[in-house]
């Protein structure tokens, strides 16, 4: 897919990963809309690519809200009469466990993760399929859910495993039409963002995960380059480890792969899930 001069869209556009994958866009000629819940980020990020030369717009939105992201899809139309890439990036780590049983956290975590990346679906793909055009719906999983099982952290974990079930159906769905319009999954290694930070990343590899934090600039790359191969799996391959982290994912990929591998023979051996389940290791834990 080539994506000079079409448009993409970006959910959690204002900082973090969003911002960094807008701007590449921007970048490599696309027309950008950014959405974001934080209207001073957004602002303050459009207005300094826009200052740049840059061709993008920010839409303040909060992907839980499906009216929200109908406005956004309207104003994408309304402004560039089309949308190539959707990139339902937003995401909350909702912040909920099983020690509290308030569901507050809960409901945002399935507001945000699940029903923000099927907003972002059913606002924009009618209009994609009736342009006929090539386009790319992405969503954005975790190794929390996806690889293994981070079980401090029920409500993200099983939220970010369904958005992973989500876009393999949404592949499944637009292969039987045999559509231009092509799905993808992002599940990206810890990243410095909102969610990431070093402290992040020493608690994960005190509680055994062998995590290096990435920068969002550099997995702004991965994600071009993915959407321009049409591959389904956008995350870092050992090659574009490589190539854009200096190989500082390996040990991580490696690890990753290994959780994949462990819960898939639970399955087919019917044993308890202890060797793919992981955590942090928290403040009190042991």
């Amino acid at each position: 897919m080539d994506i000079t001069g079409k448009v993409a869209v970006v959910t959690g556009g204002g900082s973090g990963i969003g911002r960094a994958a807008g701007t590449l866009f921007a970048e490599r000629g696309m027309k950008v809309v950014l959405a974001d819940m934080q209207a001073d980020l957004l602002e303050a990020t459009v207005s300094e690519l826009q200052g740049k030369g840059l061709v993008v717009i920010g839409v303040p939105t909060d992907v839980a809200d499906f009216d929200a992201v109908k406005h956004l899809a309207d104003v994408t139309f309304e402004t560039h009469g089309n949308a190539h890439v959707v990139m339902n990036n937003a995401g909350t780590g909702g912040g909920a466990s099983f020690d509290d049983a308030d569901m507050g956290g809960w409901r945002r975590a399935v507001g945000v993760n699940i029903e923000g990346t099927i907003h972002g679906i059913f606002a924009f793909m009618p209009r994609m399929l009736a342009n006929d055009e090539e386009g790319y719906i992405t969503g954005t999983t975790s190794g929390s859910g996806s690889q293994g099982t981070m079980w401090s952290g029920p409500a993200y974990a099983s939220t970010k495993t369904a958005v992973l079930s989500i876009m393999e159906s949404l592949y499944g769905y637009l292969r039987a039409r045999n559509s231009k319009l092509h799905a993808g999954v992002l599940s990206p290694p810890l990243t410095r963002s909102g969610m990431g930070s070093p402290m992040v990343e020493q608690m994960l590899r005190d509680g055994g995960v062998p995590a290096a934090l990435a920068e969002p600039e550099e997995l702004a790359q991965v994600i071009v380059e993915n959407i321009g191969l049409d591959r389904f799996w956008l995350t870092p391959d050992h090659d574009q480890d490589e190539r854009f982290f200096g190989g500082r994912l390996k040990e991580n990929l490696d690890w990753g792969h290994e959780m994949v591998m462990k819960k898939a023979h639970a399955q087919l051996e019917l044993t308890p899930p202890d060797p793919y389940l992981w955590s942090p290791l928290m403040p009190g834990m042991s």
